[in-house]
């Protein structure tokens, strides 16, 4: 491989890189917005439940 074709695979693999943990990055945002939203209904259901005795579960 000459340098111009290893130039270019490298910048490939760190565009690659740069994008995969730009994606991981965004997963992790998801989850932890879908994580205080899990909370935020929760802590509403306490609210709206409390001395009724009910219980509310939430899956995420």
């Amino acid at each position: 491989m000459d340098v111009a074709h290893l130039a270019a695979y490298m910048v490939t693999t760190n565009t690659a890189l740069a994008r995969r943990e730009a994606a991981i990055g965004m997963v992790k945002q998801n989850i932890e917005a879908m994580e205080s939203i899990a909370q935020m209904v929760g802590e509403a259901g306490n609210l709206a439940t409390q001395g009724r005795g009910q219980v509310i579960n939430i899956t995420v």
